[in-house]
């Protein structure tokens, strides 16, 4: 079990030093595939929109992967609603969203992406909870 960690934990890092921003979703949701569709039509920057059931990652990455969105970019991991509104404050609308990183409505916003997130995952994929 520690090795299957230490592995990746290995990915992981590998995933981080990559050049180009990466965001990991879960294509098999259908809110989740709108909502990617809007942003590859609008995002003003390179980022691979990485589709977790298409990808090649052991079942540890998928299962942690499947939570929450993962956005690798600059070095750095994004996790959840602080990944989603990176990507859309990278859009020609970033000004929108502005508001959500007043930190008692981005703290408001984070506790409902998690809540929603925690149910979402629990419901589609209860083999892997």
């Amino acid at each position: 079990m520690r090795i299957d960690r230490f592995l990746a934990a290995i990915r992981i890092i590998s995933m981080v030093n990559s050049s180009k921003s990466t965001l990991y979703f879960d294509g098999q949701c259908p809110l989740c595939s709108r909502e990617i569709a809007k942003l590859k039509k609008n995002v003003l920057e390179p980022i691979s929109f990485v589709d977790i059931h298409e990808a090649d990652l052991s079942k540890t990455d998928k299962t942690l992967f499947l939570k929450k969105l993962h956005l690798f970019r600059d070095g750095e991991v994004e996790v959840g609603f602080k990944a989603n509104l990176s990507l859309w404050i990278a859009t020609r609308y970033g000004w929108l969203f502005a508001v959500f990183k007043v930190p008692l409505v981005f703290r408001l916003c984070d506790a409902i992406y998690d809540f929603w997130a925690k149910h979402r995952f629990k419901s589609r994929y209860p083999e892997l909870d």
